[in-house]
C-alpha cells in the first residue's frame, strides 16, 4: 500500500465507522472543509511519512505522520468528535498511536479544533 493508498483507507475508515458516524456524518474531508459545510467534521492532512528501513532487505512498512483535526461548533462538540475519533482509530485496520493534541480556536468563524497528530504504519 503507498502513502496514498493509506490515506485512501483512512479515509474509508473514519467515514465507515459507525459511533464517529453519529456525530460526523460522513463529513471527513482530506486537508480542507468544503464551503458551506455543517460542524461537526473532521479534516486530515498527510505530514511526513517515511519507508522503515531494515539491513535485510526492501521494506515493506511506512510509518505516516497524520494530522487530523475534529471541528465543531463548540468546544464540547469537538472534543465528543475527538474522543470519537481516537475510538475509530482504535479497531481501524493499520495501527496508530496518538504523538500529541491540541485545543485550538478560530476567533474569524468562531469555530472550535482539536488537532490531533497519529503516528500510523502501514504495509507498503
Amino acid at each position: 500500500m503507498s502513502g496514498v493508498e493509506f490515506e485512501m483507507i483512512l479515509h474509508a475508515t473514519l467515514r465507515n465507522d459507525a459511533g464517529l458516524n453519529s456525530i460526523v456524518q460522513q463529513r471527513v474531508f482530506a486537508i480542507a472543509i468544503p464551503e458551506k459545510t455543517p460542524l461537526p467534521c473532521i479534516t486530515f492532512q498527510r505530514l511526513s511519512g517515511h519507508p522503515l528501513n531494515t539491513l535485510t532487505g526492501q521494506p515493506d512498512m511506512e510509518t505516516v505522520l497524520i494530522q487530523i483535526d475534529c471541528w465543531g461548533r463548540t468546544f464540547t462538540e469537538a472534543k465528543t468528535v475527538g474522543l470519537a475519533l481516537r475510538q475509530a482509530l482504535a479497531t481501524a485496520p493499520f495501527h496508530c498511536v496518538l504523538d500529541e493534541d491540541r485545543d485550538l480556536h478560530d476567533p474569524a468563524t468562531n469555530h472550535y479544533r482539536v488537532s490531533s497528530d497519529f503516528r500510523c504504519w502501514h504495509k507498503e
